[in-house]
């Protein structure tokens, strides 16, 4: 056998139409002989011819699903020729087919009986492509459905299909028997057939009348007539099919098979909703004498599940309609195809059974996907082989998927971007017969299946693939079948086109070379991408792109990207990835927090005692490079970033596509907006990648450290990475960091523990009493040099960050547990604002951090015993009750009691006391001690330790009882001093006079402040006094309003006054009593006697007015009303004199004053009242 000549059984170049056409029946009989069964369609047969046959079968709709290339068109052809006869012409017989279908299903005596039994019912069968019979052009889209089952319905009974108005008028005159009557009539009146006539229906209509006229029926434009009243309802044709039916005999059948339905429908949830109602009305008017038969690409259930997403509609009637479904499935056509195509000759046979045994054992490496794709089962078995080649198993389902891809994203020509003009069947017998010549051991690249599809595809996509096969670039035969397998497999999910994957497309032998192969793809894949025919994804994956997809992405590659930009972003991936470790580092075992300083190929972020400096292959320094910097850079962790060429292009596209993006939004439109966003889709997962890609990278990264390698071990993380580094880097910048370690886990609030005197107070750490105390004496003798040898002072602040560089490393609190001991030791003190600081402030003033710059570390200096316990006993004497532990303690003490004192005596009121000389001799002595902070040196100065006698002497004989004085009796002194002031104008008794006088000659005395006992009793007897004569006074005012209450009520206008004006004056002078009674202060009772006159002058004046008036006889006659009488009190008219009355003359003068006074208001109608 030479090369692939007589492998195969069959003539390969024989006739075999791979599609299957519903309107040609010019192959039926072929058709039926080259048909496969499989286990899928017998199974499926099975099923439609059990409920074929039975009468009362639950449901009358099969829907049977399956891509192109499935068989489904076939299968539908065959069961229309199986199950019923044709309405025309009938190429084979029933019988025919289902004697054929017998030797099919050999063996299965269950189909078989069932395929015999289905003889018995005579059935009309209608075969039609429901796309090819639809009239686009005269209905809306509502009812093309109901139309076309019209017209293939008219068809099967002989009628007119093509105007349903003049088909639905020989449907009237035939069912009337009156059809052939009618013809012979019209050809009479027209001279031509009827036939002829019903074409052109506008010339013929006056005829038709002229006909109908004849058979006696008078109908006026018949056509206008039948075309209006036509009703397109699924009931109406329900309706009509059952009358035909039962004309036809009592078992008379019609199967509908609508082939290609789901394409006719789409999307359309109307249309859909019309088949359902079609199906519903014909099993509802014509119980189980009316079927339908469809074929769809998709599934019933996925249909209508998007359906019912899209709208509320629910579709689950059709789901019962259509109970018997039949899907075609991808393996099944494989096996019609190894079947009807590949069956191999006995020498084809034995020469691949060969090959099996040569090679068989690396078919599954040699046809497996690396990366990331489906797994196929490739020649898993020498008898798969053998049936299968030179075809692999991946390329039937990985075609399907491709066409069904290429077809939903519209690169099809045609309304329904149909697939179905090519089938898989007749792609595969193309390619096997363009492989004759080749030698066995040949097999089938996925590229070669480009050109059983390309006349289908739309113009711009094969000018695409055209200008590539012209560009001298990319024109080479191999360069072609990548871009050609890129396409095929552009919209395949479960395929991912990365190099080695389309490396096993395009293998075209059994022993190529694989890495020769792969080589290959990806120098072409770089050209192609170079060229802008493809691009590289973020994943690493590869993508045909259209004309609209290579323009943006054109637009994209011409945005300029600086390198800057690419550190930029690979910087924030490595502290993303590295944590907290990029800005700072914690040495282990201690609370030491080290700055670090990143830099990324030169540029660096901030200045830090640490440095990480990483390197991308944009440095262009190799490893011993890169070894080089770390011996220059002492303080540099030096890492290497071995990154891939392929990352840095997707870092630089990235940023690329980011700027094009950031430009575009909101700017593009339909198409060109939705690649965009594609674009910005893949762009994040190019982020992702990029990301995931720096994390490898510094998991496997070379780290330096003084021209040393650091060996990082097993870690998990980029962080754990990083953190061995700085380790090793931290011990050679801070060579001390160790001599600390037994300090460095210290927490603030233990610090107060190295103050305190008790060495087991100190620490639970051990050995940390020891080194700290090594180490205080260290930092005192460093404090005393700095001051000595640089004239600089110290603050804490100072030491904290001394020992926090190198060499040392030290944590804060480590310093300051340090700087505390020797504060304890008193090998330094501290001062804050030139004042020594007391044991007991030295925690705040270590912790405190901005107390930290002003508090001054210095040594410590020792004083003179004699006079320090001289102060010491100062002290005791001074500020009783206190024991200072330290000498700016006990400084502090007495600075804080003597400010006490000076704020006590600066209270005093000399116009008050007589004790002036007492408090200037006392703020003369303790004013010095308040006016600066002292040191305990300064204290013990002459000047300042003299006094210290003198002021203990005033302290006990003025001090105190002042203080007593002031607390204790001052407000009581000055209060009733105050009440004999205002008591001074009433009249009181002889020993509240005596009392006063006693008060006030005590607070003159210059000794007050040690009489304050007698100061009570005397107080006690003023208020007495003024009780006395408050009482005195209330009784005077209860015995006049007595008085006026008396008066009152024996007078006329108390009796002529009504009973409630009556009851208002005893309640307000009951009023009166109790604001007398309540009264406590003297005068406040006088002052309510003065009120009391005219207040019982009102009380007069409302009795005269609640007086009821005298009635009249003549009740015609007019009187003035009653005026209210004007009340005077006697007193206000006493004439005013100047001087005392002292002779009888002027007595009677005055008298006769009075009563020219009285006589006058008496005069004018006014009442007087003594």
């Amino acid at each position: 056998m030479k090369g692939m000549k007589g492998l195969y059984a069959k003539d390969i170049f024989r006739s075999i139409d791979g599609v299957i056409k519903a309107d040609d029946v010019s192959k039926v009989a072929s058709e039926v002989d080259e048909y496969v069964m499989t286990s899928e369609i017998r199974s499926g047969l099975s099923r439609i011819v059990d409920a074929w046959n039975q009468v009362d079968a639950p449901s009358n709709g099969v829907w049977i699903a399956g891509f192109f290339g499935s068989g489904k068109s076939h299968l539908l052809k065959m069961l229309s020729y199986l199950l019923g006869e044709q309405a025309s012409n009938q190429p084979v017989t029933r019988e025919y087919v289902e004697q054929a279908f017998e030797q099919k299903a050999a063996g299965d005596e269950t189909i078989i009986a069932d395929l015999k039994r289905s003889l018995h019912t005579p059935t009309r069968a209608v075969l039609f492509n429901i796309d090819a019979k639809d009239d686009k052009s005269t209905r809306e889209r509502g009812s093309a459905m109901i139309e076309v089952f019209y017209k293939v319905y008219f068809e099967a009974r002989g009628l007119y299909s093509k105007d349903l108005g003049v088909g639905a008028l020989e449907r009237d005159l035939e069912d009337r028997g009156e059809l052939a009557r009618f013809r012979k009539a019209y050809q009479e009146e027209a001279g031509h057939t009827w036939e002829d006539g019903r074409v052109n229906t506008v010339f013929s209509e006056a005829l038709v009348s002229k006909a109908l006229a004849r058979l006696g029926h008078q109908v006026d434009q018949p056509f206008r007539s039948y075309r209006e009243q036509l009703n397109l309802s699924a009931e109406a044709f329900a309706q009509d099919v059952a009358s035909w039916l039962d004309r036809q005999g009592p078992h008379q059948r019609i199967a509908f098979f609508v082939d290609e339905v789901g394409q006719f429908i789409g999307d359309d949830s109307q249309l859909m909703l019309n088949l359902q109602t079609i199906t519903e009305q014909l099993a509802t008017h014509c119980p189980g004498r009316a079927w339908v038969f469809v074929t769809s690409q998709e599934e019933l259930s996925g249909i209508t599940a998007q359906m019912n997403e899209r709208r509320s509609t629910d579709f689950s009637k059709i789901q019962g309609r259509f109970a018997i479904k039949v899907s075609l499935s991808t393996e099944e056509v494989t096996d019609v195809i190894a079947r009807r195509l590949l069956t191999k000759s006995e020498q084809g046979a034995s020469e691949l059974d060969a090959m099996w045994q040569r090679l068989g054992a690396g078919f599954q490496s040699m046809f497996r996907f690396p990366e990331g794709t489906k797994k196929y089962d490739n020649y898993l078995t020498r008898d798969s082989f053998v049936a299968k080649y030179p075809f692999v198993d991946y390329q039937f389902e990985m075609f399907t998927q491709a066409m069904r891809g290429l077809s939903d994203n519209d690169l099809f020509t045609g309304r329904h971007s149909s697939v179905g003009a090519r089938s898989l069947l007749g792609v595969c017998q193309q390619i096997a017969k363009e492989l004759t010549d080749d030698e066995l051991g040949t097999v089938a690249s996925f590229d070669r299946f480009y050109d059983g599809i390309a006349e289908m595809l739309k113009s711009d996509v094969k000018d695409n693939i055209g200008r590539a096969a012209q560009d001298s670039r990319t024109c080479d035969s191999f360069t072609m079948s990548v871009l050609k397998v890129l396409l095929l497999v552009r919209y395949v999910d479960s395929f991912h086109a990365y190099p080695r994957n389309i490396a096993v497309l395009l293998r075209r032998s059994l022993d190529q070379d694989a890495t020769d192969l792969e080589t290959r793809v990806e120098r072409a894949l770089r050209i192609l991408s170079e060229q802008v025919y493809v691009q590289r994804q973020a994943d690493g994956t590869y993508a045909y792109m259209t004309n609209e997809e290579k323009e943006v992405r054109r637009e994209i590659s011409q945005i300029i990207v600086e390198s800057r930009e690419v550190t930029d972003l690979l910087r924030t991936d490595i502290r993303r990835h590295v944590g907290t470790s990029a800005t700072s580092f914690v040495y282990p075992g201690t609370n030491r927090r080290m700055g670090v300083s990143l830099f990324v190929d030169g540029r660096r972020e901030q200045d830090e005692p640490l440095v990480i400096s990483v390197f991308t292959p944009q440095s262009s320094l190799d490893e011993e490079g890169i070894r080089h910097e770390s011996v220059v850079r002492h303080d540099t962790l030096s890492l290497g970033l071995d990154i891939s060429s392929e990352i840095l292009e997707d870092v630089r596209v990235f940023c690329q596509t980011e700027k094009y993006v950031k430009r575009q939004a909101g700017a593009a439109s339909g198409l060109r907006k939705r690649i965009i966003l594609t674009h910005q889709e893949d762009n994040e997962q190019r982020r992702r990648v990029i990301s995931e890609a720096v994390k490898e990278a510094l998991m496997r990264a070379s780290l330096f450290v003084g021209g040393e390698e650091v060996k990082t071990g097993t870690v998990k993380t980029p962080a754990d990475v990083i953190e061995r580094g700085l380790t090793h880097l931290a011990r050679k910048v801070y060579t001390r960091i160790d001599d600390a370690k037994p300090l460095a886990s210290l927490k603030d609030g233990q610090i107060a523990s190295f103050l305190r005197d008790q060495e087991d107070a100190t620490l639970d750490i051990d050995p940390g009493v020891d080194i700290v105390q090594d180490l205080a004496h260290e930092c005192a003798q460093w404090v005393e040099q700095t001051r000595m040898r640089n004239g600089q002072n110290v603050f804490v602040k100072n030491a904290i960050e001394h020992y926090g560089q190198a060499p040392f490393g030290w944590d804060k609190n480590a310093v300051l547990a340090i700087v505390a001991t020797a504060l304890r030791l008193e090998l330094l003190e501290a001062l804050e604002n030139d004042r020594s600081l007391a044991r007991t402030e030295l925690e705040g003033a270590l912790r405190e951090t901005n107390r930290q710059g002003r508090v001054l570390l210095q040594k410590k200096k020792h004083l003179d015993r004699a006079a320090l316990a001289d102060f010491q006993r100062f002290v005791g004497q001074f500020v009783p009750g206190e024991s200072p532990q330290d000498g700016p303690s006990r400084v502090r003490a007495v600075e804080i009691k003597a400010a006490e004192w000076v704020r006590l005596l600066k209270a005093y009121r000399s116009d008050w006391y007589s004790f002036d000389d007492e408090v200037a001799e006392a703020l003369d002595l303790l004013t010095p001690l308040t006016t600066t902070q002292h040191t305990e040196e300064e204290m013990l100065a002459p000047h300042i330790r003299g006094g210290f006698d003198d002021l203990i002497e005033i302290v006990d004989e003025f001090l105190m009882p002042y203080r007593e004085f002031v607390e204790g009796h001052e407000q009581k002194l000055r209060d009733a001093l105050a009440e004999a002031d205002g008591l001074s104008i009433f009249e009181l008794t002889e020993d509240g006079k005596q009392a006063i006088d006693e008060l006030r000659k005590l607070a003159g005395d210059s000794r007050l402040y040690v009489r304050t006992q007698e100061i009570a009793p005397l107080v006690r007897r003023i208020d007495a006094a003024r009780s006395a004569l408050v009482q005195a006074q209330r009784d005077k005012v209860l015995q006049r309003i007595d008085e006026a209450v008396v008066g009152i009520h024996g007078s006329a206008e108390f009796k002529a006054a009504s009973e409630g004006a009556q009851l208002r004056v005893d309640a307000e002078m009951e009023r009166l009593c109790d604001a007398v009674n309540r009264v406590s202060k003297p005068g406040h009772a006088e002052e309510i006697g003065r009120q009391l006159d005219q207040r019982v002058n009102d009380l007069y004046a409302a009795l005269i007015a609640s007086a009821t008036p005298a009635e009249h006889p003549d009740a015609d006659e007019l009187t003035e009303p009653t005026k209210r009488p004007t009340i005077v009190r006697l007193a206000d008219l006493l004439p005013k004199t100047n001087g005392l009355l002292s002779t009888p003359e002027q007595v009677n003068e005055y008298v006769e004053r009075i009563r020219e006074q009285m006589l006058t208001a008496v005069n004018d109608g006014k009442q007087l009242r003594p």
